[in-house]
């Protein structure tokens, strides 16, 4: 049965795809924003109410859970700025969700998080997101984490890295020797699931991998996004390729690349989605289509 959903980042990327696939389905969506006289202006945040509020001030949520069944909780970042740091907005922006859910008596509550998060782990991004788990899984609360590979989506920060790293010039940086495997999902299939974990509470106080159906090595990625344009692509060590990302992070107020985003890529981001398959009931799409600019 549609049920009233409280959506935090629901302008960010996922969350203009969650709030659609949630409001098609008649869910009554509360959507978490800091302008809502902007969001309401916004075509893919039609259908929804808006309660304005920013986790950077716990105290602006109260009020935003009221009458609320379950909670899809999104914020995070990719990059820290100033005052948004992985620490105040994944752990401490958690910590004020899950305290406002306690408080209005919501019953469930979904967290996005990420392939390889742990708390313990040297990675601030993959650590935040393990401490949010953590955080999520001890709040009393009915529980559900999606860990995601790399989102891909026409307006989505990876493929938009992507192509950054492709860019105009001739010559395509290979990081190291480009063999790290990355299985990217569409970010079709991660707001569908989203949105059939709210009709189905058997399928809740678990967590699921959600991962594309094919695996690619980073080389052949950046081969994709280049599609038939003359590029010769040259392995970077990646010594040189990190001092030049730090470099770049110091010099540039919006670096292409960050040490911080290379060192995930270099990690590898790969998953066995059959159980999530299974469970959500759906074929998850593969996403040559959208490496290749073909949409989809």
């Amino acid at each position: 049965m549609p049920g009233r959903v409280w959506v935090t980042g629901a302008t960010g990327y996922l969350g203009t795809h969650i709030v659609p696939a949630l409001t098609a389905r008649g869910h009554d969506v509360i959507a978490l924003v800091r302008d809502p006289a902007g969001a309401a202006r916004r075509r893919d945040l039609a259908g929804c109410r808006f309660h304005a509020g920013d986790l950077l001030s716990p105290l602006t949520l109260r009020g935003a859970a009221d009458g609320v069944d379950t909670v899809i909780h999104l914020v995070g970042i990719l990059r820290e700025r100033g005052a948004q740091t992985f620490e105040s907005v994944v752990v401490d922006g958690t910590t004020a969700v899950v305290a406002e859910a306690r408080r209005a008596g919501v019953r469930r509550l979904l967290f996005v998080s990420a392939i390889g998060a742990d708390a313990g782990d040297p990675a601030p991004y993959l650590r935040s997101k393990g401490r949010a788990e953590e955080l999520i899984r001890g709040s009393g609360l009915e529980w559900l984490v999606l860990r995601c590979s790399l989102v891909l989506g026409e307006r989505g920060e990876f493929l938009r890295l992507l192509r950054r790293l492709t860019g105009p010039l001739p010559v395509v940086p290979v990081p190291g020797h480009g063999r790290y495997r990355l299985q990217p999902v569409h970010v079709a299939d991660v707001a569908e699931i989203a949105a059939r974990a709210c009709e189905r509470p058997d399928l809740w106080n678990a967590t699921y991998p959600v991962c594309g159906p094919r695996a690619y090595e980073l080389r052949e990625l950046l081969r994709q996004v280049a599609g038939r344009r003359p590029r010769l692509f040259v392995p970077v060590p990646w010594p040189l390729l990190w001092a030049g990302a730090q470099l770049m992070q110091w010099l540039l107020p919006s670096p292409p690349v960050t040490p911080g985003e290379l060192t995930l890529l270099a990690r590898g981001n790969t998953c066995d989605p059959r159980v999530t398959e299974a469970a959500f009931g759906l074929a998850l799409r593969p996403v040559d289509g959208l490496l290749a600019g073909e949409g989809g």
